[in-house]
């Protein structure tokens, strides 16, 4: 009997060994597409990019277009590669997140600006608008501002988080 029991005891410790391996494999392959991924992101919205203009310029100086191109290629590519994801959910929250939010920013700033020669991008004022409202420019320019440090600051949150984990 006792030789019965120790072999038990032998092939479930196997067998645990055996499952955790493939477990930890799993989860090495796991970080390992994500930090591809996170090559990725970094490749289509680095720091120094549109993320970084957003969050250093006042938007009631004008936008400069082609400083936050990358903004909107990176929603496009982001819409256009559905197998563009993070494996761990906390990640891919934020990073969907991040599209949500700078979706709103890029919707709001495109309804809320109009271009002067090329360039800039400058905050209109509709026809009459201001006999009605006379803070509209300013609480246009806040809410721009907010939500371009909204947008910021997730970012800022799945870097720092993602070269944590990965």
């Amino acid at each position: 009997m006792e030789t019965v029991v120790r072999f038990l005891e032998i092939a479930v410790a196997a067998l645990i060994a055996f499952l955790s391996g493939r477990y930890l494999k799993t989860l090495d392959r796991h970080k390992e597409r994500d930090k591809e991924t996170f090559t990725t992101f970094l490749e289509n919205l680095p720091v120094t990019g549109g993320i970084l203009y957003i969050h250093k310029h006042d938007m009631a100086a004008g936008i400069m277009f082609s400083q936050i191109q990358d903004l909107f290629s990176f929603v496009e590519f982001s819409e256009n590669h559905p197998d563009f994801i993070f494996i761990d959910r906390s990640l891919e929250k934020k990073r969907g997140l991040l599209i949500d939010k700078l979706k709103v920013f890029l919707s709001e700033l495109t309804e809320a600006t109009e271009t002067v020669r090329e360039e800039p991008l400058i905050i209109k004022m509709p026809q009459g608008h201001l006999h009605k409202d006379p803070n509209y420019w300013r609480e246009t320019r806040e809410k721009l501002n907010q939500r371009a440090n909204d947008v910021h600051e997730l970012y800022s949150k799945l870097v720092i988080e993602a070269k944590k984990k990965l």
